[in-house]
């Protein structure tokens, strides 16, 4: 698992700012990952509670082929 300083490293914020500005809105790539570095943690906070629990299994249904 990635540290939490890691967590957004490499991420790309550039095609953000793009539809930000095909929306009218002219932000930063930077302004964004502040935004994400300040409100991420607040966010995930609130939803988790709503998240159904899941583990990493899952079933493939061959009939398909």
């Amino acid at each position: 698992m990635e540290s939490k300083d890691n967590v957004f490293k490499w991420k790309h914020y550039e095609a953000v700012a793009e539809m930000m500005k095909e929306r009218g809105l002219n932000i930063s790539h930077t302004t964004i990952m502040r935004w994400v570095h300040e409100f991420g943690p607040e966010i995930v906070k609130r939803i988790r509670p709503y998240l159904k629990p899941t583990n990493d299994s899952y079933r493939v249904d061959q009939s398909q082929r």
